[in-house]
């Protein structure tokens, strides 16, 4: 049975406990790795000006889900890598594509368990994936993908 490793449990301290909640749940059933949970805003400026850019938040005139939100005390982020973890940038071909397939196989467990535990009132809000950031299923019509990347989004937004 897939189960944390120390890294993973480190990574996860800070986040919202509904998405630790979730996360603690499905690794039961699929076996993935939290590569990223809370930011620094120095963390987020780095990726920001990455280039690549790793993402489209700066960190200071717009934080990202992935640092502390006032609201809440949490971060509302997390990065996770299916395993067997691939590099995807080493990869071509149908091998890259069957890693790409883990990432939408994960988001898409981890949205549908977050769903069927929300309807039973164990968690709240909503999640989004950064594969399909407005969830309708049409991923060519992003300009800006992030696999690893899901996130909450509060009830009242």
């Amino acid at each position: 049975m897939p189960y944390f490793s120390l890294e993973s449990r480190k990574n996860m301290e800070g986040i919202h406990p509904d998405l630790a909640y979730v996360l603690h749940y499905a690794i039961n059933y699929l076996d993935f790795k939290v590569v990223e949970g809370v930011r620094s805003t120095e963390r987020q400026q780095t990726l920001f000006h990455q280039d690549p850019p790793v993402t489209t938040i700066d960190g200071v005139s717009k934080l990202s889900k992935h640092q502390i939100q006032p609201s809440t005390g949490y971060g509302h982020a997390v990065d996770l890598y299916p395993y067997p973890i691939d590099d995807l940038s080493s990869l071509s071909g149908i091998r890259r594509e069957k890693a790409l397939r883990r990432f939408v196989a994960l988001a898409f467990f981890i949205k549908g368990l977050w769903e069927a535990m929300r309807r039973q009132e164990q968690v709240h809000g909503s999640l989004r994936w950064g594969g399909d950031w407005d969830s309708d299923f049409d991923f060519n019509d992003q300009r800006f993908d992030d696999l690893p990347h899901i996130e909450i989004i509060p009830d009242n937004k």
